[in-house]
């Protein structure tokens, strides 16, 4: 049996995204996650430089909470993300 609950947690961080041909780089994010029993979970991430651009995510992490894999769940969109420790 699985146990992943956590408490709504924040989290920060920067990345590197390609979008139509643009790379942007060292891009400040903050957030939010929620991982159920179940070991899935929900984020959302904000932007620092435009806090209306936010992102929302489905996760899945492991056991061990060494690796996550995030799916983008916001209409029109499409992202996968592989975190790990």
């Amino acid at each position: 049996v699985q146990t992943c609950a956590l408490p709504i947690s924040s989290v920060s961080g920067k990345e590197t995204s390609s979008r139509g041909g643009h790379i942007a780089r060292e891009q400040a994010l903050k957030g939010t996650y929620a991982v159920n029993a179940d070991c899935s979970g929900t984020m959302t991430m904000v932007s620092l430089a435009d806090p209306r651009l936010q992102t929302h995510y489905d996760i899945f992490v492991t056991e061990d909470g060494r690796k996550a894999r995030m799916i983008r769940t916001d209409p029109g969109s499409m992202a996968l993300r592989v975190l790990e420790k």
